[in-house]
């Protein structure tokens, strides 16, 4: 029987996921709806496993949170469930989640029973110490890390100049690159300042901002 934290922002998501996973084998499942109450709840329950959201709220993230568990208990199962896709549309530092843990959109998920096997897995991963690396994550999106980077950079605003600055490019290099990801996100309108609209959509659209 597994002790089990739930991390989520969302109080009738985190309920409804309470409530669905007590039906399998979990003896106790406690919810926190911010990092400072999870960190309590954490060491005062020790749970094995915890099933945490990414965002949070204002303060410290789901990412910021795991991290902090892991210094406190290295051997507890870490479960990421979140609106974010995929995690490379984000802007993390480097791309590897805490020592044994599991992604999982919650757009991907079929039923309570996947969210508990993978639970169960990232428990088995924390106990081989098995590094979990955000690259071998599932997702439907055909994107490579260069374009995961400039749709985030679309996104927060940057022009066409900054990006090629900051990527080391020219202008006319930044705007072919935008043209390509446009057509692999399936946006057709072909006017630069459409596409940067639309793109910019997609991508809160694929961080469950939308």
């Amino acid at each position: 029987m597994t002790i089990l934290l739930i991390v989520e922002n969302d109080t009738f998501a985190a309920t409804f996921m309470k409530s669905s996973l007590e039906q399998l084998d979990y003896s106790s499942v406690h919810i926190a709806e911010d990092a400072s109450t999870a960190m309590h709840l954490f060491r005062q329950i020790r749970p094995e496993a915890c099933l945490l959201d990414i965002e949070l709220g204002s303060g410290p993230n789901g990412i910021d949170l795991a991290r902090a568990m892991r210094k406190i208990d290295s051997k507890v199962g870490i479960t990421f469930l979140t609106s974010i896709q995929d995690p490379r549309l984000i802007n993390l530092k480097g791309l590897q989640l805490p020592l044994g843990s599991k992604y999982l959109a919650k757009k991907s998920v079929v039923g309570t029973k996947q969210v508990s096997e993978i639970i169960a897995e990232s428990i088995e991963m924390a106990a081989l110490g098995t590094q979990a690396d955000l690259t071998e994550v599932k997702s439907d999106l055909k994107l490579t890390d260069g374009q995961f980077e400039l749709v985030r950079m679309i996104a927060e605003g940057h022009s066409n100049r900054e990006i090629a600055s900051q990527k080391v490019m020219t202008v006319k290099s930044t705007e072919n690159a935008i043209a390509r990801l446009a057509k692999r996100l399936k946006i057709t309108d072909t006017s630069s300042s459409s596409q940067r609209v639309l793109i910019t959509k997609r991508y809160f659209e694929l961080i469950g901002k939308v």
